[in-house]
C-alpha cells in the first residue's frame, strides 16, 4: 500500500515521517515493550476511527469527520507520528473528504506503525 502514497518513501528514506527525537524519549521513558503496547492501542484506536471516517463519509456526517480527524492528529502528534499528523489536519481543513483521502490516511498510518515499530522491534499488523 507505501507504494501508492506519493512522498512516503522520501519522508521514510529522510527521517521525516515521525518525529525520532520524540519516538527516543517515548522508547527511554516506557520501555521497548512499553512503547509496542502503545504502538498497540495507537493502532486499534486509528482502525477504530478509519472505520468511523468511513461511516460519517457514508452518511454525510461532517462533523464527525472533522472530530475524528481532529483527534487522530492529536494521537498521532502525541506518539510522534508528524507526517499522519498533517495529513490529518490537512484533510479536516480541506472540508471535503473522499473515500481516496481515506484509503491516503490509512497508507500513512501503516507506514507510521511500520517505522514506529521499528523502535521497539514490533512487527506492524496493520493491513495493507
Amino acid at each position: 500500500m507505501s507504494a501508492a502514497v506519493p512522498g512516503f518513501k522520501e519522508q521514510a528514506a529522510h527521517g521525516t515521517l515521525v518525529d525520532h527525537g520524540l519516538v527516543a524519549e517515548l522508547v527511554e521513558d516506557l520501555g521497548r515493550a512499553g512503547f509496542a503496547s502503545l504502538l498497540d492501542v495507537f493502532e486499534a484506536d486509528f482502525l477504530g476511527r478509519i472505520a468511523i471516517l468511513r461511516g460519517c463519509l457514508a452518511s454525510g456526517d461532517s462533523t464527525g469527520l472533522n472530530r475524528t480527524l481532529h483527534a487522530m492528529t492529536g494521537s498521532s502528534i502525541s506518539i510522534g507520528g508528524t507526517s499522519l499528523a498533517a495529513l490529518c489536519r490537512a484533510t479536516m481543513n480541506r472540508g471535503a473528504v473522499s473515500d481516496a483521502q481515506i484509503e491516503r490516511v490509512e497508507a500513512i498510518t501503516a507506514a507510521t506503525l511500520a517505522v514506529l515499530g521499528a523502535s521497539c522491534d514490533r512487527a506492524g499488523r496493520l493491513p495493507g
